[in-house]
């Protein structure tokens, strides 16, 4: 497995270099800017970096949808298939990959925010004792930092098994594109038009126990919400992994 990872870490190295390129010009044009007290460039330099770091996510798990659609059209590609690992750890290693890159992205743009944001309003005279005020209004309301932070780990962790049930779904897709239907002319199309379907069904379920009028009264309620959603979004990545190795297994045609 760890092998299966250095491969895909090889494979998308130069695409991730451009990224982390691209943050670390954006990251230096708003410390240059700070430095020489040049507010205009720094409020362009803060929302540059915060396109960016969309723009960056996207990209990040767009990736490894791409890597593996080219694996299954390519012939230098998809030799990694007939390496000895079986389709289900080839898959698992892709999923793994992206999880992990998702991971170091999230935790590199929360490191740069923890640096960025309090230079940026400490500039402007408004980063004074936000912790203390932000506690004693949650104080207040009846809630404790303790409980935001475990109610904002719980919607993190929901938010991750959806992006990578998505992920999952846009392998299945591709997967099924690739083997049972055997669309090579219009595999793109045909992958878009699966993978479409599949998430529409799928938010209709998701809107079966999904009431956005309901009002949250304590924390514990929000993450009891959130608990059908994080099911479904780990039912969904495990069929989708499961189901994508038994079709490069069984219908594999390269």
């Amino acid at each position: 497995m760890l092998k299966l990872i250095k491969y895909e870490l090889r494979k998308n190295r130069n695409a991730l270099l451009i990224l982390l390129a691209v943050a670390a010009a954006l990251e230096a044009y708003f410390l240059v800017s700070m430095n020489m007290q040049k507010e205009a460039h720094m409020v362009t330099a803060v929302s540059l970096l915060t396109i960016a770091g969309f723009g960056i996510a996207i990209a990040v798990f767009a990736m490894g949808i791409s890597s593996y659609s080219s694996e299954l059209k390519q012939r230098s590609s998809y030799l990694i298939f007939m390496t000895p690992n079986t389709p289900l750890a080839i898959i698992c290693s892709k999923m793994l990959f992206t999880l992990l890159l998702g991971v170091a992205y999230a935790a590199a743009f929360i490191g740069l925010m923890y640096v960025d944001v309090p230079l940026f309003l400490d500039y402007f005279g408004e980063w004074r004792g936000y912790y203390f005020l932000i506690n004693q209004m949650m104080a207040e309301q009846g809630v404790q930092l303790s409980q935001f932070f475990m109610a904002v780990s719980f919607t993190l962790l929901a938010i991750v098994l959806e992006v990578l049930s998505i992920v999952g779904v846009a392998y299945l897709a591709v997967t099924i594109s690739a083997t049972v239907l055997n669309s090579k002319k219009v595999r793109g199309l045909v992958s878009f038009l699966i993978f479409a379907g599949i998430s529409f069904a799928l938010s209709r379920i998701s809107g079966l126990y999904i009431n956005d009028e309901k009002i949250f009264e304590t924390m514990q309620d929000m993450m009891v919400a959130l608990i059908p959603a994080a099911i479904q979004g780990a039912i969904v990545i495990a069929a989708s992994i499961f189901g994508s190795a038994w079709l490069l297994e069984k219908h594999v045609s390269l």
